[in-house]
């Protein structure tokens, strides 16, 4: 399939055009490869949505993808990152005061650069995932970190210093 024009593929149902009332159809492929640096735009007005399965991960590499089980991850830019926080999409919920603050206080965070990382590039800071580091088992999510569990855990630590602090104001 190509488009001599220079325009653009469009899978559309048989009517095609329709006097602007065009009809687009999933596109189902192997793989999408880019030769810009925009590769992919909504201009629908709703949200958009990446179907994984479940207890699956959407993993960003470089070109080479997986790699054999040595992928090298790339970073993610955006205005936030929002994880779903509803109650309608938990379950079980229950109130959380477990002491955080020795968790964090036996945690061992690492200075470090990615095998990938330019030679000039800052040193990073934070856990590693492995044998003979010190990073809570809570934190670790097969070979990545859970940022919003950690973030959890400084709120808990916060609240348990604040205790602290309260108990020495008030002379308890």
């Amino acid at each position: 399939m190509a488009d001599s024009a220079g325009g653009e593929i469009r899978a559309t149902s048989t009517t095609g055009y329709n006097n602007g009332n065009t009809t687009y159809l999933p596109v189902r492929a192997a793989g999408i490869k880019t030769h810009s640096s925009l590769a992919f735009t909504n201009h629908s007005d709703n949200d958009v949505f990446f179907g994984i399965m479940p207890n699956k991960t959407f993993c960003f590499t470089d070109v080479n993808g997986y790699n054999g089980g040595k992928p090298a991850y790339q970073s993610v830019r955006a205005k936030e990152y929002l994880p779903g926080s509803l109650e309608e999409y938990k379950r079980d919920i229950k109130e959380w005061n477990d002491d955080a603050l020795t968790s964090i206080s036996n945690a061992q965070l690492y200075q470090y650069n990615y095998k990938n990382d330019l030679a000039d590039e800052k040193k990073r800071h934070g856990f590693v995932i492995g044998e003979d580091y010190a990073t809570p088992d809570d934190f670790i999510d097969g070979d990545g970190v859970k940022t919003y569990e950690m973030i959890a855990y400084c709120m808990r630590a916060i609240q348990q210093l604040n205790e602290k602090l309260e108990e020495q104001i008030n002379g308890k």
